[in-house]
């Protein structure tokens, strides 16, 4: 007996040690290997998105102080007054306003004005949109004096806010790991929802303002958009009738879900690269109008704004696409590329098979094994002014002294201010204002 129970001791240890080896191994699985690049050297939090954005859903109830709905204009700020207006709407004759927006994910609160009232400031609870981690917003709002209702044609819907920009920032070497500096397209974007006062959670057209800001990179690189995301299956198919860059209609290509090419080759309008600090901005930004018209007003929930899905064309090869991690790819995308390199992309996503039948929520996308990306998008840049990128081949890592807190710990999430500039390892020139349409 009491040899058995030796045994049982001794086996009971063994099945514990390899039980902490095996926890010890799962433990290490995100840690990267040594690497010469610093920004391989981060371990990346445990679901980390890259994203510097949140979907916001607004739930608003209006109603007097005796409990009557009231049907009302209204207003989001950032910050009231003084801040930015991000978008306009009216409650119904019940009372209710509904909506979809974007955020900056350091963003904590929105300021809802109404005619004749004090701002009522909503702080946001999370929820989930589409399946995915969102935020909401939600109140009943009692007004002490009566709203207003005015007679307008449209209401406007501002991304990031009004007059302000977010950046898009590409790696041009997918599949392979590429220096990080993230400036090899560095594409800078306010974006407006047009809708029907009516029904203001229909929108009828996209006005975008682009700005290519940077071209880092010696490939011949193009810019496009899709409307593929991975939650939309068997549809929707947004029925686009109308596509202009600069007033020059855009045809749409033949993949499954619409996609167009707003610049076909970055190299031929910037032929200056503008990320060498001695060369200063040799080549100024270059302005792209963009108006998306939809043939019959689709709804907000079913849209990605402000951007869909953005991607590079790296050097003309129209199938090697480069789009934000977690996007998906379009059905030009070469599926020859995936799982080459440092790619890390599950096989499935650009299995054309799957494009008009399957949901891909969940599934991997343009991220090394250690999920690093090759896009970045900032958002909503630092108050007035625009996001500075890296230097030439200066890591992003090195430019901004609380990236890799965020990267590793998802604080802070604003690292991007100028507070966490390190200047040496950032092309500080920035151009005048931008004006928008």
């Amino acid at each position: 007996m009491k040899k058995l129970t030796i045994l049982s001791v001794m086996a009971l240890v063994a099945l514990m040690c390899i039980f902490s080896a095996c926890e010890k191994e799962d433990d290490n699985n995100n840690q990267p290997p040594p690497s010469d690049k610093p920004f391989e050297n981060m371990t990346v939090a445990e679901d980390f998105t890259w994203v510097t954005s949140s979907t916001l859903a607004i739930d608003l109830m209006i109603t007097d102080e005796q409990q009557n709905p009231i049907k009302t204009d209204l207003a989001a700020y950032n910050e009231y007054p003084g801040g930015k207006l991000m978008f306009e709407g009216a409650s119904g004759q019940n009372g209710v306003f509904k909506k979809k927006y974007k955020i900056a994910t350091a963003k904590n609160k929105i300021v809802i004005v109404i005619p004749n009232n004090d701002p009522f400031e909503i702080s946001f609870v999370d929820t989930t949109v589409h399946n995915a981690p969102a935020l909401l917003a939600k109140k009943t709002i009692v007004l002490p004096n009566p709203g207003f209702k005015s007679v307008r044609e449209e209401v406007y819907t501002y991304y990031p806010a009004e007059g302000k920009f977010g950046t898009i920032c590409f790696e041009d070497y997918w599949p392979s790991s590429g220096d990080y500096d993230f400036n090899d397209a560095v594409i800078d974007y306010n974006v407006i929802a047009v809708a029907d006062d009516a029904s203001s959670d229909f929108v009828e057209r996209i006005e975008m303002t682009l700005f290519l800001r940077a071209r880092g990179a010696g490939y011949q690189n193009g810019f496009g958009m899709s409307f593929r995301y991975g939650w939309s299956w068997q549809g929707p198919f947004h029925d686009i009738s109308s596509f202009t860059v600069n007033g020059i209609e855009i045809t749409k290509e033949e993949t499954f879900y619409p996609s167009y090419i707003l610049i076909p080759n970055l190299s031929e309008d910037m032929p200056h690269f503008n990320t060498i600090p001695e060369q200063g901005l040799s080549s100024p930004p270059v302005r792209y109008d963009v108006v998306i018209t939809f043939a019959q007003p689709i709804d907000e929930w079913d849209l990605e704004l402000p951007l869909q899905n953005p991607f590079l064309i790296v050097d003309q090869d129209r199938g090697r696409e480069v789009h934000i991690s977690g996007d998906m790819p379009t059905s030009f995308a070469n599926p020859d590329y995936v799982r080459t390199g440092e790619d890390y992309s599950d096989p499935e996503v650009f299995d054309p098979e799957n494009f008009k039948s399957v949901s891909m929520m969940g599934y991997t996308t343009y991220v090394t094994e250690y999920n690093f990306p090759w896009a970045i998008n900032i958002y909503e840049g630092p108050d007035d002014q625009l996001y500075s990128y890296p230097i030439e081949e200066a890591d992003i890592s090195w430019g901004y002294s609380s990236f890799e807190g965020w990267v590793t710990s998802w604080f802070p999430a604003d690292w991007y201010q100028p507070q966490y500039i390190v200047p040496e390892f950032i092309f500080s020139e920035l151009p005048d204002n931008y004006d928008v349409k």
